[in-house]
Parts: structure tokens; sequence; C-alpha cells
């Protein structure tokens, strides 16, 4: 949240490839004003109180919201500018846009695949992305350093000794939101997420699993 800007308070947001709609709840503590969610697996269009749900980003007014959120969902589509360039037909100029992908084409493996990822990205490509798309992009960084190390020789020990066990995702995690050991990994990576943010201010710019990209739509 601390990425978001102050001129984003009191705006309306669509998050894109809402899933479980957790970030959009966090999002409704911002603003007063509905929260679009989409993703192909709701069962219908439907509008609470706050939340507005749709199974295709067409189906929200062209430049009714303030900020469009793609978190870890360009990936997930075959084309990917068709996604982007629906998502900010949403977005008024001026609004933000805020991008995580996972990064690293070579470490791509069967994990990815279970996740049904059709690409990683490298940090010229996504910004490639953005620039085609007419976005200034104010920050890029990377984050999840502290895992990069272990997921690379992961990768590299599964193509050299494949395993006959299936990937999991991230709902076989054996502990509890409170379990002292999901506390105290939810703080590691807020504080590698957080020191990669700000070494990139300074140029400086780590390895991590994923990349973040904070833009801005251009004027006309």
């Amino acid at each position: 949240m601390s990425l978001l800007h102050r001129n984003l308070i009191n705006c309306r947001y669509a998050d894109i490839g809402a899933g479980d709609q957790y970030f959009a709840h966090l999002l409704l503590g911002l603003t007063n004003q509905p929260v679009h969610v989409v993703d192909i697996h709701y069962a219908s269009r439907q509008h609470g109180t706050q939340i507005v749900q749709h199974r295709d980003v067409e189906e929200i007014a062209p430049r009714s919201v303030e900020g469009v959120f793609l978190l870890d969902v360009l990936e997930h589509v075959e084309n990917d500018n068709a996604l982007m360039d629906a998502s900010l037909k949403t977005l008024r100029e001026g609004g933000t846009v805020l991008i995580t992908v996972p990064a690293h084409p070579f470490l791509f493996s069967e994990h990815d695949v279970f996740l049904k990822h059709y690409r990683r990205y490298t940090r010229e490509g996504v910004l490639r992305l953005t620039q085609k798309h007419a976005l200034f992009t104010e920050e890029h960084f990377s984050f999840y350093t502290s895992l990069f190390v272990v997921r690379s020789i992961q990768v590299i020990i599964q193509k050299f000794l494949p395993s006959p066990a299936k990937s999991s995702g991230a709902g076989h995690w054996p502990f509890s939101q409170t379990h002292w050991i999901t506390r105290s990994v939810a703080a590691m990576l807020d504080w590698d997420f957080k020191l990669n943010r700000c070494l990139a201010m300074f140029g400086i710019r780590l390895p991590g699993l994923s990349l973040c990209l904070l833009c801005q739509k251009k004027s006309a």
C-alpha cells in the first residue's frame, strides 16, 4: 500500500485478476468509492456495497477508474498485450498502474506450469510492454531477492535431477496466518520488498523472483 500516491485516496480502483479479493479488500480501506474486481473464475457480475465483481475487464466503463492493479496476472494470459490494452481503457489519463510479474525466464519450471504461467519476464521485456502502451514508468525494481538464490538452485537441481513429484501451490503452506513462522516469513518478505524499492531509488537493482512497476497513464 505504500506505493500508492496521496492523490489516489478516495478514488476508484480496478483489480484485474483479483482472485479471492484479498487485495481488493485492502483497497477498501483507502476509498469510499467502488472497487472493481475482475476474474474469469467469478460466476457472474455482482454489485456489492463497495465491491463490483466482473468476469471480463471490458464490463468496466472506459476511463472510469483512477487506479489499475495487474498483480501477478499478465503471466497467466497468452496475450498480455491484449489484457494490458483492455485494462488501460478503464483508466483515466494520469491514473496509476501497479504491475507485478514473475522475473527471469531462466527460472521457468514445472512450478510455473503448475501455476499456469505462460512466461516469466525480463526487466527489459516488461518495460517495453509498458512503453508500448504509452505508460510512464515512475519506479521499477525487483523484489524477493532473499528467495532468488534458493529458487535458482531449486530450478537447476530440477533440470539435472528431475523429480516425479508434482509442484504444489502456496495453498499447501502448513502454518496458519497467525503462526510465528508465517508472521516471520511475511515480515522478512516485506522488509525485502521495501529494501529493494529503496535501493532502486539510488540506481541499485538487485535480482529477485518478481518485478514491480509503478506507472502512470500519459495524457493524450
